[in-house]
């Protein structure tokens, strides 16, 4: 059964984008703006949705200069866009 599964899996490649998309996923997930895969639920854990914001804010602080164009502008504009979602929810 396990095998099958793994078989079903999309093939991903291990790149940056892949991994900030995966992130910015993450952050939606915690600030309640996407249900939980398992439970279909929205829930709200607004601490671990700011903890990957900043983890994003950190990997973009990190890799300023190494990153192409296309990376660099879309860091920039997931941070925008998770910054100004977790603000709303703050409210």
């Amino acid at each position: 059964a396990d095998e099958e599964k793994a078989e079903d899996m999309p093939n991903l490649e291990a790149d940056f984008a892949t991994f900030i998309y995966s992130l910015n996923t993450q952050a939606l997930l915690f600030m309640g703006k996407i249900p939980n895969p398992i439970s279909k639920k929205y829930e709200k854990d607004l601490s671990t949705a700011k903890y990957l914001i900043d983890t994003i804010d950190m990997l973009s602080k990190k890799t300023k200069g190494n990153l192409d164009e296309n990376e660099a502008k879309l860091i920039e504009n997931i941070l925008y866009d998770l910054r100004m979602a977790y603000i709303s929810e703050k409210k």
